[in-house]
C-alpha cells in the first residue's frame, strides 16, 4: 500500500517538475530563443546548454531587475465583524 502512494506522489512530482521546466523554457524564449529550443529539443536527451560565466550574470541580471518593480503578493487580512447583541 505504501509503495502505491510513494509511487503516485512521485509521479505528481515528476509532472510538476515537467510543467515548471517547460514554463522555464516559455520564459527564457523571450531572453534566448536559440538556448530555449535547445533545451526543448526532444531528439537529444543530452544537449545541455553552455553558457559563460558572463552570459549567465547578464542573464541571471535581467531577471532580477525586471522583478524589482513587481510588488511582493502578500495576502490582506479580512476583519471579522462581530455581532453585537442586545
Amino acid at each position: 500500500m505504501w509503495n502505491y502512494l510513494y509511487a503516485q506522489w512521485l509521479e505528481e512530482r515528476e509532472e510538476e517538475i515537467k510543467i515548471m521546466r517547460s514554463f522555464g523554457c516559455f520564459v527564457g524564449a523571450f531572453f534566448n530563443p536559440e538556448a530555449a529550443r535547445s533545451i526543448q529539443n526532444k531528439d537529444n536527451e543530452e544537449s545541455n546548454v553552455k553558457l559563460s560565466e558572463d552570459e549567465f550574470d547578464a542573464a541571471s541580471d535581467y531577471v532580477i531587475k525586471s522583478n524589482l518593480g513587481r510588488p511582493l503578493v502578500e495576502k490582506t487580512k479580512k476583519k471579522k465583524r462581530r455581532l453585537k447583541l442586545k
